[in-house]
């Protein structure tokens, strides 16, 4: 039987979930505000927190991935689901966005939904746990094992 190199934790707060600074969807950023940036310009972050608020939360069938940072133990890097944390980060503080524009928007959006204080979350080893898992959700169908984008 294979062992498994994760496990799933309860009652995370959105505090310890920290933007990725290696995510293969940028270049290394290790200034989280340069991520938040990012994601807004590259992402569509604006168009999924607007989704979030429509739809009264993000997709229960959509797990966080993470990796407890080794320098700060409970405190987690997010492996997977960057755009969902981020846009749950400025939804909860309008403030983080990048531009006045953005606030601007997301100001009014904030105090439509309730952001939970906390959140499931799934906590890989490390990333070579993680990257199976990545890339069985972004590499494709993979003859029937991955997901069709």
């Amino acid at each position: 039987m294979t062992k498994l190199h994760y496990k799933k934790i309860d009652g995370v707060p959105l505090t310890r979930l920290h933007l990725d600074p290696e995510n293969p969807r940028h270049d290394p950023i290790m200034d989280e505000d340069k991520i938040v940036a990012q994601l807004f310009r590259v992402e569509r972050v604006l168009a999924l927190a607007k989704n979030i608020v429509q739809n009264g939360g993000i997709s229960p069938l959509e797990a966080i991935g993470v990796i407890e940072m080794t320098d700060n133990p409970g405190h987690y890097v997010v492996a997977e689901g960057n755009r969902r944390a981020c846009a749950l980060k400025v939804l909860h503080d309008p403030r983080k966005a990048p531009t006045a524009t953005a606030r601007k928007i997301l100001e009014p959006l904030s105090k439509q939904i309730a952001i939970p204080a906390k959140f499931s979350i799934v906590v890989f080893n490390d990333r070579t746990a993680a990257r199976p898992w990545l890339e069985l959700r972004h590499l494709g169908a993979q003859n029937g094992a991955g997901e069709d984008e």
